[in-house]
C-alpha cells in the first residue's frame, strides 16, 4: 500500500494530520486546475479551498480502487464549472440601486421595439423594390408594327400572347 492510500484510510478514520498531508501533496495541482479554469488567482484560491473542504466532507464516498488525485481534481473541476455557470447567469435585483447609484428600468412593453421597427422598414423597402420591378416588366411595350411609338395602344399584353411569344405583324406594305 502506498503512502497516499494510507493517508486516505487514516483521514477516513478521522486523522486530521493524514488529511493535511493529502492537502500538502495535492494543493499545487488543485490550485493550477482552478486557476486554468477560472482565470483569476483569487477565484482559484477560493475554489481550491472549497475543493479540499468538499473532499474532506465526502471522504467516506471515495472509492479506494481509484486514484485519489483524479477524484480530488474532479471535485475541483466540477466546482469550477459551477462557478463559471453562476458567473454567466449572474442574477441581480431590479429593486436595488447599483454601486454607482443607477436603478434598473424596464422598458414599457407598449413602446415600439427599435429592432422590430427596423425589420418592418426593411421589409417595406424590399416590397416596394419588388413592386417597382414588377411594374417595369408589365409596362406597355410597343411592337415593331407600331414603329416603336405613337398610334395604337398595342402591347404584348394586348395581343393575347405570353411574354416572349409576341410576334411582329406582317410587314407587307399595301
Amino acid at each position: 500500500m502506498n503512502d497516499e492510500l494510507a493517508w486516505v484510510l487514516q483521514a477516513q478514520q478521522g486523522n486530521d494530520e493524514a488529511f493535511t498531508r493529502l492537502v500538502e501533496e495535492h494543493q499545487t495541482h488543485v490550485y493550477n486546475l482552478c486557476y486554468r479554469m477560472l482565470g483569476e488567482p483569487e477565484f482559484a484560491e477560493d475554489a481550491a479551498q472549497e475543493t479540499f473542504l468538499r473532499a474532506h466532507q465526502n471522504l467516506h464516498r471515495f472509492d479506494q480502487s481509484r486514484s485519489f488525485a483524479t477524484w480530488l481534481l474532479s471535485i475541483g473541476a466540477h466546482y469550477c464549472i459551477d462557478q463559471l455557470r453562476r458567473r454567466r447567469l449572474s442574477v441581480f435585483s431590479m429593486d436595488e440601486e447599483g454601486d454607482d447609484g443607477t436603478v434598473f428600468e424596464v422598458a414599457d412593453p407598449a413602446s415600439p421595439d427599435p429592432e422590430a421597427e427596423s425589420v418592418k422598414r426593411e421589409d417595406r423597402d424590399r416590397l416596394r423594390g419588388v413592386r417597382e420591378a414588377d411594374e417595369d416588366v408589365q409596362a406597355p411595350q410597343r411592337t415593331q408594327a407600331d414603329g416603336g411609338g405613337g398610334g395604337g395602344d398595342r402591347s404584348i399584353h394586348g395581343l393575347g400572347t405570353g411574354y416572349g411569344r409576341a410576334r411582329p405583324r406582317d410587314r407587307r406594305s399595301s
